[in-house]
């Protein structure tokens, strides 16, 4: 007799007994707790990289030949990594914490808000069931 899938999307599968994630299966009676949290945001980096890309246009405005080939890699190194800071800005990742009895912890990441709440509720039923 096969089980029930209660959640089965993106790698993960949910059922009455087990969680199922790359290839691993967790039984849920080892499940301690079960959360999920928006990925914090690295201020520092983005700080860091807007620095470089500030220090690679005064280059480039400097009209000397060094100025210029060095204010167009910073420019392009900070620029580039300011573009997935306005990914990471405007679609956020969410991580579903699944704290075991053993102390190990599995981090499921989605740029989904839907996926992590629907994954939170339906591992948070099934562990109240038990």
């Amino acid at each position: 007799m096969e089980e029930q899938n209660l959640f089965d999307e993106g790698g993960v599968l949910v059922t009455r007994t087990k969680l199922s994630y790359e290839n691993k299966y967790y039984q849920l009676s080892s499940i301690k707790s079960v959360l999920f949290i928006k990925e914090p945001f690295d201020v520092k980096g983005l700080l860091i990289n807007l620095l470089v890309a500030i220090a690679g246009l005064y280059g480039i405005l400097t009209f000397s030949t060094i100025g210029l080939i060095l204010g167009l890699i910073g420019l392009g190194i900070g620029g580039f990594n300011l573009k997935g800071f306005y990914q990471d800005f405007t679609d956020p990742v969410y991580i579903v914490c699944v704290d075991l009895h053993s102390g190990e912890t599995i981090y499921i990441k989605r740029r989904n808000l839907d996926f992590a709440k629907r994954l939170t509720d339906i591992l948070n039923s099934v562990l109240r069931m038990d």
